[in-house]
């Protein structure tokens, strides 16, 4: 299911790139706000553990945006590299 996701929020990434400023991988970072906003508000309350998984302590939300900023970053850095490869070609 993670594996799937992640290949959506990528599709999504290379569709809504130009909305964000700076260098691809603080795209990326600022892109993966959106998908962790609407877990904390949409699947948190779904799952018993409420709105920004407060039920689960504050570590849980603090330690979600932090993943989601990595793959954010890793996400934009990949994609970023891949365009420069291709006008290098």
């Amino acid at each position: 299911m993670h594996f799937m996701i992640g290949i959506v929020w990528g599709i999504a990434f290379a569709l809504a790139r130009r909305l964000f400023p700076g260098p691809f991988w603080i795209k990326g970072m600022l892109f993966s706000i959106a998908p962790w906003f609407l877990m904390m508000i949409v699947m948190m309350p779904m799952t018993g553990a409420g709105f920004f998984g407060m039920g689960l302590g504050l570590a849980a939300p603090v330690i979600t945006l932090m993943l989601h900023l990595i793959f954010g970053a890793v996400l934009g850095a990949v994609y970023g590299a891949g365009g420069s490869r291709r006008k290098a070609a």
